[in-house]
């Protein structure tokens, strides 16, 4: 899970930020519209297939890899849903950041 995370933050520290009133129309868009946000979800599994293969190739299970790509990609949508439905200004990224921060396994242990 460790692993995918870092990725996954990695990964969004190099996604160029957009404006936030164009990001957010899109979001309410595809979450306000159920063929778009079921195409969100079948993208978010094409991720998902990628992201799985790197911790199988460094001796993770197949379904520990699965689980733990899917419960970071799954974090990072609700992050996205959320920041869309709030009336607060944070930053999608610290939104995704702070998604992420609640699956990591220390804080549950």
């Amino acid at each position: 899970m460790k692993r995918v995370r870092r990725g996954l933050l990695t990964a969004w520290e190099s996604v160029p930020p957009g404006t936030s009133d164009e990001t957010r129309a899109r979001i309410v868009i595809m979450a306000g519209h159920p063929a778009l946000r079921a195409r969100a979800w079948q993208n978010t599994q094409r991720t998902e297939a990628l992201i799985v293969d790197a911790p199988i190739s460094q001796g993770t299970s197949r379904q520990e890899s699965v689980v733990a790509a899917g419960a970071c990609l799954g974090a990072v949508m609700s992050a996205l849903l959320e920041w869309d439905a709030s009336a607060g200004d944070d930053a999608l990224g610290q939104r995704i950041v702070a998604a992420l921060e609640m699956i990591r396994p220390e804080m549950h242990g």
